[in-house]
């Protein structure tokens, strides 16, 4: 299994990058989950890149999001 995370507005890997490699795991058993408002950068903590888009919603609400994502993918393969 295989959880595909994106913010959707991430400039640093662009949706289109996404669905390519989306495409290269076809075998796989893929769940994805999008992030309205995020960008790349909130999802770590380092230094702006200048490319990570422009987020619409907060690092906080980013992160809480992405780990109710992890915590349900994972509780799904339990």
């Amino acid at each position: 299994p295989v959880l595909m995370i994106h913010a959707t507005n991430d400039m640093a890997v662009p949706r289109f990058q996404h669905e390519a490699l989306k495409v290269l795991m076809y075998n796989c058993d893929v769940t994805e989950a999008f992030i309205k408002g995020g960008n790349h950068g909130q999802f770590g903590d380092y230094a702006p890149m200048g490319n990570e888009g422009v987020a619409t919603i907060s690092k906080k609400k980013q992160l809480d999001l992405t780990m109710k994502h992890i915590l349900k993918f994972m509780n799904k393969y339990q």
